[in-house]
């Protein structure tokens, strides 16, 4: 159980560090999975992580991956959701609220800049 928690914990952190894009934390997913926490080899990180580029979908994928490995289906399921978890709650949160803005000038003006 307490391998549960610290993956959680890794990969919550990680998904954090994710802003903008996924690939700029695989040198850190890299560097927790194999040199900190020693869970895989510098080449099974590197073979999970070529699986997940040739898999559908975004490349943090690995993290399932690598929670897989760590401690079969029930770890997949506790890194994808500590990767994926935190911006999926905040994307329904802010999506929520935003809908209340809906028709205030700024927010028309804010529209048509990004949508040029």
């Amino acid at each position: 159980m307490s391998d549960l928690i610290i993956l959680a914990r890794t990969f919550l952190r990680l998904s954090f560090l994710a802003i903008g894009g996924g690939i700029g934390v695989v040198p850190e997913m890299h560097r927790q999975v194999v040199d900190i926490h020693g869970w895989l080899t510098a080449r099974q990180f590197v073979d999970r992580y070529a699986l997940s580029q040739v898999t559908p979908g975004p490349a943090m994928l690995v993290s399932g991956f690598v929670g897989y490995k760590i401690h079969g289906f029930i770890g997949a399921l506790v890194a994808i959701g500590a990767m994926f978890g935190p911006s999926a709650i905040l994307c329904c949160f802010i999506a929520r609220r935003w809908a209340r803005f809906r028709g205030r000038p700024w927010v028309e003006a804010l529209g048509e800049r990004w949508l040029r």
